[in-house]
């Protein structure tokens, strides 16, 4: 049964302009990547400040600076995800 609704879904797709639909997803896609690098620039260098992560860090403790980076754009990324896309 399953194999039948993928089925009908692919001929669906394809006898219906299959590039003006994969153009407007891709449209989407690029504008919420955008978006997504956008907020990435703003809110990384933010948690960065709030923990206290510092070029003094980075001069005295490169390794530890990296991960607390690393942290950094982690957390980043799930403000971004809960923002951009779950929301």
């Amino acid at each position: 049964m399953i194999l039948i609704v993928i089925f009908l879904a692919v001929k669906y797709i394809q006898n219906r302009k299959p590039h003006h639909r994969w153009a407007s997803i891709r449209k989407y896609c690029a504008k919420i990547e955008e978006a997504a690098r956008n907020r990435m620039e703003l809110i990384v260098p933010d948690l960065a400040k709030r923990n206290g992560v510092t070029e003094q860090l980075k001069a005295v403790n490169q390794i530890e600076w990296v991960r607390q980076m690393n942290a950094c754009k982690v957390q980043a990324e799930t403000i971004v995800k809960f923002e951009l896309i779950y929301d």
